[in-house]
């Protein structure tokens, strides 16, 4: 099968900018995050090959689900400035390297990605996805792995249906009910107060999914049936919110295109920004092609 590579922008980036400010000290506060990002990507694609390679980068503005939930994501941090002005240079790269990536006002990488990933399948790729984000988690099916990346992309752990319910426990298609039930820290979602993870793979493995475990609530120990009863509308909210859309209207090219991190126009922008090691060609040429 042919693969087509999607990147989720903003985990990507994210991880090459922190790594930048912790470990290097060349372009430090002013480009170091798009010098980390791109030698991340040469180093991912000398040792995985792909027709494509599409990224999805979020806006850093209110979607859909903050109207929904005005308390969504809202224990996070302020984006840095020089983060997001670093991340405008590396799509600027991308544009140079003829990557294709997207935006959406209403919508967030991670679905921007399973709107992606189910085009590609379609279309009869295999598709691997590199992220941080476990929401990620949920699309995994037949032909569709992530990509983890722990540090860099030195260290990435592989997940697909081989291995999925061996680590989790779960099924891909049950990670928004499990989510539903324990709540989501990170995206500020409540789920059921008081129920735990133990808990929670318990009722999951009975019940399979949240909606028959609300069916069979007399079959529940009381406790743990008082707390699903009172906390219904939140277990319910958050797992509407933790599925990802996966039919955004997106026009992706899946034409078979090289990837060369030594044409003129990217050439151009090493110079530009100071990037001078780049330019020196290595000994293995950086034209990548399935």
């Amino acid at each position: 099968m042919k693969k087509v590579l999607l990147v989720d922008g903003n985990s990507f980036f994210y991880r090459s900018y922190y790594a930048s400010i912790k470990f290097s000290e060349n372009l430090y506060n002013s480009k170091g995050g798009v010098y980390t990002a791109i030698r991340m990507l040469k180093k991912f694609l000398n040792d995985h090959k792909y027709q494509k390679i599409l990224f999805t980068f979020d806006l850093d503005k209110k979607t859909i689900k903050h109207k929904i939930w005005p308390k969504y994501k809202i224990t996070r941090k302020k984006t840095p400035d020089d983060l997001i002005q670093q991340m405008f240079f590396f799509e600027e790269f991308l544009n140079c390297l003829q990557i294709q990536f997207f935006k959406n006002i209403d919508f967030e990488a991670d679905d921007l990605i399973a709107s992606l990933a189910k085009i590609a399948l379609k279309k009869g790729f295999e598709v691997d996805i590199i992220t941080n984000d476990r929401d990620l988690l949920q699309i995994i099916e037949k032909n569709v792995n992530l990509f983890f990346t722990q540090r860099g992309v030195t260290k990435i752990e592989k997940i697909n249906l081989m291995n999925f319910f061996d680590k989790y426990k779960i099924n891909p298609w049950q990670v928004t009910d499990l989510k539903a039930l324990i709540g989501d820290i990170s995206d500020n979602l409540p789920g059921v107060k008081g129920i735990g993870p133990k808990t929670a793979l318990k009722l999951i493995h009975q019940f399979s999914k949240l909606e028959i475990i609300y069916e069979n609530l007399q079959d529940i120990p009381l406790q743990i049936k008082n707390k699903l009863i009172k906390f219904k509308m939140d277990a319910f909210l958050t797992k509407d919110l933790g599925k990802l859309k996966n039919d955004i209207s997106l026009f992706p090219e899946f034409e078979e295109q090289e990837y060369d991190f030594y044409s003129i126009p990217v050439i151009n922008f090493y110079k530009k920004h100071n990037m001078f090691s780049l330019i020196k060609r290595p000994k293995i040429q950086n034209k990548f092609k399935y």
